[in-house]
């Protein structure tokens, strides 16, 4: 047992180190210019890096348990259905709310864009529609290649983070009890996004905003740890869990132009909904295949 916790303890303290040094750098490059978004890219690659040299050089485990197996296409499927259907629905409740606006005009379209630039403290040129087309409908079309087909290329990254996490870590985890396991493994993950929270959150949000922020991210952390880790187990395959991780993320990327909100009812409000996926699961018994 003492072993297990110091292999725990040592992957953890491999993945931290290289990430946050990372992070240092992609912060001495400008965040969030064009040099460090790819290394936001590199940072995502971190944990499967780590998972690796563990099982190859370090617990010599092999790779018979990391899941690198097809799996069923009907997980594919739920891997992208869900997250689209979350992300899309929470959007849509805040601004029905009364949080949130959509932007569908180019006007519109520009002012977004200049208004993402001043939050982020970066240079976002407007991009240039092909002759003959709207800007609105050719950032429609990249919004919508985004969450299809570039989603295949983009898995590469949702692979970086899941086979770590959830491929390698919350197996290791699950020996001290499955409730255990989900809290400590979204924790882990919740930490390790904590300073690029912090540097995209701070410019918009005041410390207390943040702070709260920062505890939602936490409960989402384990909320959607809890349906990779389905994904994971029930497949038999990490690779459902890599699309619908980076699902998340892109049709969060994707909408950004269009819909503008304030971002604690949008964080609150997603939360509920992973919250609805997780005790769907519950409820129709499919936690139960998680299992060390």
């Amino acid at each position: 047992m003492s072993s297990n916790i110091g292999g725990i303890l040592l992957y953890i303290l491999i993945v931290f180190s290289a990430s946050w040094l990372l992070i240092a750098l992609i912060q001495l490059l400008g965040w969030p210019g064009a040099p460090a978004a790819l290394g936001v890219y590199g940072l995502m690659m971190v944990p499967a890096a780590t998972a690796f040299l563990m099982r190859k050089w370090v617990t010599r485990e092999g790779f018979d348990t990391a899941g690198l197996r097809m799996g069923g296409w009907k997980y594919y499927l739920i891997a992208w259905l869900i997250p689209l259907a979350a992300v899309c629905a929470a959007h849509g409740v805040v601004v029905l709310a009364g949080f949130g606006k959509i932007h569908l005009s180019d006007q519109e379209i520009i002012g977004r864009i200049r208004e993402l630039g001043e939050t982020y403290r970066a240079q976002i040129s407007v991009p240039e529609p092909p002759p003959g087309m709207r800007l609105t409908s050719f950032l429609a079309l990249l919004a919508i290649g985004n969450v299809t087909i570039l989603l295949l290329p983009a898995m590469i990254f949702g692979f970086g983070e899941e086979f770590g996490w959830r491929g390698y870590l919350l197996p290791k985890l699950l020996r001290f009890g499955k409730s255990k396991a989900f809290i400590a493994t979204g924790f882990v993950w919740w930490a390790w996004h904590l300073p690029l929270t912090v540097l995209t959150s701070l410019p918009s949000n005041s410390t207390v905003e943040v702070a709260i922020l920062g505890l939602l991210g936490l409960a989402s952390a384990v909320l959607v740890g809890i349906f990779l880790a389905w994904l994971f187990y029930a497949s038999g395959s990490i690779f459902p869990a890599a699309l619908a991780h980076i699902t998340f993320n892109q049709v969060n990327g994707a909408l950004a132009i269009f819909i503008s909100y304030n971002s604690l009812a949008y964080s609150t409000t997603l939360t509920l909904m992973l919250a609805i996926i997780t005790i769907t699961l519950y409820k129709r018994g499919c936690i139960e295949v998680v299992s060390a």
